[in-house]
């Protein structure tokens, strides 16, 4: 018992140096975060290579002295920090080197050199409109020297550090004379974690641990078993395995030591939240994943790795993966490979050997060997990504100015889900906002004039929504949600010339990691609905898909909208979009919604069988438009179809496109239903196993489908009144009922089979 408690005292004791790493700075690099501010004089902070403490760069500013002549204008200068939420810590710990150097003459009085913080500043502008506290101020040597700081720093969530340089005006004749004041090697530590908990294999020694709490493991977890958890910080001891299940997680704060085994399933989460964390691998962490269903070993499937400088054939190993068969997409490259598309720009460039870039996408063709259809697993083995992660320029994404062109291939760089709504939103300045994902919905056509997967299998999301690629995906074709799997590689379209893509902690969310955004029943968050309509069109001949997303919102307009508004990139067998400006939209973002609106709805098929008919129909409807009328306009044909009373069924004479086909509107702007029935005295009677359809007009054909969409029944006819027979329909069936009348009206009445 006394060897227990002294070694449970010397790991509290020990916990007390367990500090996180907040900031790091060395201005090695040129400054990310950091601002300076000049309130007199006109010698800013700016990085120099004239003096280091360490590595090759420091920061500094001096007091000037105009040669021969008086200056009576001190400098006042400020360098600082972003904002930092130290509101998680216990306890904080700022060093810095510094030293000053003296020019040749004299100086009448040293200059104030202060560290100070503030909690108020906005973080632009002027600083003296803040509140600021001194924590030291400062007259050093001319040779460097370190200072840390205990324990005078606020753990607040808006915490500024600034360093501020007052030097004092000269009044005399001695020329080069000035004080210069170097900064190096700024270091911010947080004491995060006030007690330790340690896991036996059976139970916790000091209850469960939480956001204060150190967890040792000292035995075999299972998350199934014992639950998920969050903890301060986590270190998994030798000989011990933590399992990490699917549609579980572990959250960790701060540190993370792994000397041991720590298993993240497919769909499970390992979640950290602190960017600046101490990650320590010295025994084994393997994320594995699993992929949606692959057709044959033509298939492809988007890749990122969550790991660090991992080699990508070290995961995809040969000879079950073709090492031929691993690309990563260069935009700037010019097209050669044979039937690899027809894109201006870009090209697939093999990656076999290559160590995954963080934040970069991959792709890769499916196991060479086993039974297809299969799902193929892939385990990435290393030390976990963390923390922020930028993809730079040209080194990772490309971008011309042409907003037709700039696609790039990238991926979620973690071991948990990425929210998709954060990652645009942080990214508003380099990408167009919106996320292609590739489904592999359609099997390769291996035809030998041009590309072999049709475009269409790309489904798309945005802030507006998503839309899928199918209707009964068994590919992975279904809408993707808000969340973004570990390991997904997907496409942003960049928008400025110098591209920065950014990936932090705090895109990272616990749950939602199913493999590559199908739907989940485990939701961290509440999903408020929107104002928004899916369209699906459908072929009756070989099961061509497409789908639109129409939605409303306050900060959208009706024109085009960064992050609201997405484009098709490619096309497909058939394609239903809607157009601005002529352009192609598989997601469109208006403003508010209210029943005036009309949205104009193109169509294109490349089927070349007019004897093909097709169906719009509406696939789910939210908000304000579940109580809304919806109708879908064919100006071809002059007919207005209440979408909610069912499918909208037509045909086409030829392959093409047609922009101005359709407009789905919110109103009846002809006759309504009341009219209609009064001016054609329009009845329909389900009795004796038929439906009879009346009017005091002509009738020129009525078409008769199930909620599904299938035609039942086409009738054509001259008469006034039409009998259909109905013994081989089963009684209950709700069925639609389209009547077309000699001067090119047409009503639809939906009815229960009683007979």
């Amino acid at each position: 018992m006394k060897n227990k408690i002294i070694l449970s005292l010397s790991m509290l004791l020990l916990n007390v140096n367990i500090y996180s790493q907040v900031l790091q700075e060395s201005f090695e690099n040129i400054l990310s975060g950091w601002s300076q501010f000049q309130i007199t004089g006109s010698v800013p902070f700016s990085r120099t290579a004239t003096q280091a403490n360490t590595g090759n760069y420091s920061e500094y500013t001096n007091t000037p002295n105009a040669v021969g002549f008086f200056s009576t204008t001190n400098n006042q200068a400020w360098l600082i920090s972003s904002p930092l939420d130290l509101s998680s810590f216990e306890e904080i710990q700022l060093s810095y080197s510094e030293r000053n150097r003296d020019h040749p003459g004299s100086i009448p009085s040293d200059p104030t050199q202060q560290v100070l913080y503030s909690t108020n500043y906005s973080g632009t502008g002027n600083p003296n409109a803040a509140t600021w506290i001194v924590i030291n101020s400062t007259n050093t040597t001319t040779s460097w020297s370190k200072k840390i700081i205990s324990g005078q720093i606020p753990t607040d969530s808006n915490v500024h550090i600034a360093f501020r340089y007052i030097g004092d005006s000269f009044n005399f004749f001695v020329p080069f004379t000035d004080r210069e004041w170097y900064i190096d090697d700024i270091e911010i530590l947080g004491l995060p974690c006030s007690f330790t908990t340690t896991w036996n294999g059976s139970s916790w020694n000091n209850g469960a641990p939480n956001t204060s709490t150190s967890a040792i493991i000292e035995g075999n977890y299972n998350t199934n078993s014992h639950g998920s958890f969050e903890s301060c910080s986590l270190t998994v001891n030798s000989g011990n395995t933590v399992n990490i299940k699917p549609n579980t997680h572990i959250t960790v704060n701060n540190n993370l030591t792994i000397d041991g085994t720590v298993q993240v399933r497919n769909k499970a989460s390992l979640l950290m939240t602190n960017d600046n964390a101490l990650i320590s691998v010295n025994g084994t962490f393997n994320v594995h994943k699993t992929t949606t269903t692959l057709n044959d070993n033509n298939d492809y499937t988007y890749w990122s790795s969550p790991i660090e400088n991992i080699n990508i054939s070290s995961v995809f190993t040969s000879p079950l993966y073709n090492q031929g068969r691993l690309y990563y997409w260069d935009q700037s490259a010019v097209n050669a490979i044979p039937y690899g598309g027809s894109e201006a720009l870009g090209e697939w460039i093999s990656a076999a050997g290559n160590t995954m870039q963080p934040g970069k996408g991959y792709i890769s063709q499916s196991p060479t060997s086993g039974s297809y259809p299969l799902k193929a697993k892939v385990n990435f083995s290393g030390k976990p990504n963390n923390g922020i992660i930028k993809l730079y320029g040209n080194e990772a994404v490309y971008n011309t100015g042409n907003p037709n062109d700039d696609i790039n291939l990238i991926g979620n760089p973690y071991p948990s889900a990425i929210d998709a709504d954060e990652f645009i939103n942080q990214n508003s300045s380099s990408i167009s906002g919106t996320l292609w994902f590739w489904t592999h919905n359609t099997s390769n056509n291996q035809n030998n004039s041009g590309e072999q997967y049709t475009g269409n299998d790309y489904a798309t999301y945005n802030l507006t929504g998503s839309v899928g690629t199918s209707k009964k995906a068994t590919t992975g074709g279904v809408k993707p949600n808000q969340y973004i799997a570990s390991g997904q590689g997907f496409i942003v379209q960049t928008i400025a010339t110098v591209d920065t893509i950014i990936f932090n902690n705090s895109m990272r969310i616990e749950n939602n990691n199913n493999q590559f955004f199908k739907p989940t029943d485990t939701k961290n968050t509440t999903v408020l609905e929107k104002d928004r309509i899916w369209l699906n069109i459908e072929s009756d001949n070989g099961g061509a898909f497409s789908q639109t997303l129409i939605g409303f919102f306050e900060k959208a307009t009706d024109g085009i909208d960064q992050g609201y508004d997405g484009m098709k990139i490619s096309e497909g067998w058939i394609n239903l979009y809607s157009v601005i400006d002529t352009l192609k939209y598989a997601i469109q973002g208006l403003s508010s919604f209210n029943s005036e609106k009309k949205v104009a709805i193109g169509f294109q098929t490349n089927i070349e069988d007019s004897a093909t008919s097709y169906k719009i129909s509406i696939d789910n409807i939210e908000g304000e438009l579940k109580n809304s009328d919806i109708f879908l306009v064919d100006e071809e044909l002059n007919i207005m179809h209440d979408l909610k009373q069912g499918v909208y069924n037509f045909t086409t004479s030829e392959a093409g496109n047609y922009p101005d086909r359709f407009t789905l509107q919110f109103t009846q702007t002809t006759l309504n239903t009341e009219d209609l029935k009064s001016t054609y005295d329009f009845i329909v009677v389900n009795k004796d196993h038929a439906i009879n359809v009346k009017a005091n007009t002509t009738i020129n054909s009525v078409k008769i489908y199930d909620m599904t969409g299938r035609l039942l029944i086409d009738q054509n006819t001259n008469k006034s009144q039409v009998s259909d027979n109905t013994e081989n329909i089963a009684k209950g069936s709700i069925l639609i009922i389209n009547t077309y009348f000699e001067n090119n009206s047409y009503m639809s009445k939906k009815i229960i089979l009683t007979n």
